[in-house]
């Protein structure tokens, strides 16, 4: 179901960080705006990790992007909530593979926590939200793509559990 906010219902959990109180909770319509420019940070960070890869973020596109997370019942988006302020995000999608002896694997789109919001645990506690997520749909195995020079992603990764598991490769043509 959904609430009167435009997102599906879920119980937010909430935590200390610090002197304040973070809540992990289902994104809302409401949270567009303060997600976007989550959005864009995370962007912006990719564009000077790989020397402009990515195009500027496309806010139009981008926000049907963050809707269709908010509505599709195969998609979830998590918020983390500071004093009003939208700290951290988190997408991912479920996807049926049926050639997998286990075909529903959750992928994640996006993680991002604000810069100012960084170094609290706030990226844990949204992929905890995941994971709860996951388990009460039975699924087993979450995935996600991380950049190789994006050191600091590549090391919460693999402290939350995630292991290597495929190489992607690039070849760039003139």
């Amino acid at each position: 179901g959904q609430d009167a906010a435009g997102g599906r219902r879920f119980g937010g959990k909430r935590f200390r960080t610090g002197r304040t109180m973070t809540e992990i909770r289902r994104l809302t319509v409401a949270d567009l705006p303060a997600a976007l420019e989550l959005c864009n940070e995370i962007r912006e960070h990719h564009r000077r990790l790989l020397g402009g890869y990515f195009a500027p973020l496309d806010y139009a596109l981008e926000e049907e992007n963050l809707k269709s997370f908010i509505a599709d019942e195969n998609k979830v988006a998590f918020a983390a909530a500071e004093e009003g302020r939208l700290a951290g995000l988190l997408t991912a999608a479920v996807k049926h593979s049926p050639w997998l002896e286990n075909p529903d694997v959750c992928h994640v789109d996006t993680l991002v926590v604000g810069e100012a919001f960084r170094r609290r645990g706030i990226a844990g506690r949204l992929m905890d939200g995941l994971v709860s997520f996951c388990r009460e749909r039975q699924l087993k195995e979450i995935k996600l793509g991380v950049f190789n020079d994006n050191r600091g992603a590549v090391e919460f990764y693999r402290k939350s559990g995630f292991v290597p598991q495929e190489q992607k490769m690039s070849l760039m043509l003139e």
